[in-house]
């Protein structure tokens, strides 16, 4: 009975140790998703702003290069 015991005191040390390892990969992953979803975050915001800035400077290509055709045009009716 004695060793029964002493059996399962060990058993339960051990069921112990694999708790707290399972639990400290658990706080890993944790931090790791929780990295990962700011790192998002962050690439998203980057990317709303480069589609914000996309959007602005498209009309003012479209205008200066209707400025540049017209410009060309009329410098090719001075050189005539």
């Amino acid at each position: 009975m004695k060793t029964e015991l002493t059996r399962m005191k060990l058993a339960a040390t051990e069921s112990r140790a694999q708790l707290e390892a399972l639990e400290m990969e658990e706080r890993k992953l944790l931090k790791v998703i929780s990295e990962a979803d700011s790192e998002r975050l962050r690439q998203k915001k980057e990317l709303d702003q480069v589609t914000i800035t996309h959007t602005h400077t498209q009309p003012i290509n479209g205008r200066l290069s209707g400025t540049t055709r017209v410009s060309r045009y009329q410098q090719g009716r001075i050189n005539r």
